[in-house]
């Protein structure tokens, strides 16, 4: 009887130790980098274009994407879209930029190859790197969509 009572309580004492000694995932938070953001992602959403200063939608564009990150900085995003419900389409292809900081918020910037301009975006990034959420930044323009990545 007293053996058995000494088994359990050093196996008791294991546990807790042993409990004790377990670091709690993200216990300093999440940690990210540019290569979190690589592989393949897939969007889809509907974007405004206002007037500044008003409530007034000028455009209404709908649009599905595959943005391909390198996990360097760099992607290319490959957009097809539609404006004010019209019965055509618009193929576009542009180059990137984006930054991911260690707290997983970032930056992208993606530039129109017919017009040069540069379109602005905030992202959250998962820890994982499976899941983008931007926020569109550039005055006129509401936009706000979640990327899932479907390769690496």
């Amino acid at each position: 009887m007293k053996r058995a009572g000494l088994w359990a309580i050093g196996i008791g004492m294991l546990c807790i130790v042993g409990i004790l000694t377990v670091r709690s995932g993200y216990s300093d938070g999440p940690k990210c980098s540019v290569k979190t953001l690589k592989g393949t992602y897939l969007v889809s959403g509907i974007q405004y274009m206002v007037t500044p200063g008003t409530p007034t939608v000028e455009l209404y564009i709908a649009v599905a994407a595959r943005t391909i990150y390198n996990g360097d900085g760099t992607s290319t995003n490959f957009a097809r879209f539609t404006i004010n419900g019209g019965g055509f389409q618009i193929d576009s292809t542009s180059p990137g930029i984006y930054t991911v900081d260690a707290d997983c918020k970032g930056t992208e910037t993606h530039i129109d190859p017919n017009t040069g301009e540069h379109h602005q975006y905030v992202t959250i990034v998962s820890a994982d790197g499976n899941e983008a959420h931007v926020v569109g930044i550039d005055p006129g323009v509401v936009l706000a969509f979640a990327a899932r990545r479907v390769e690496r």
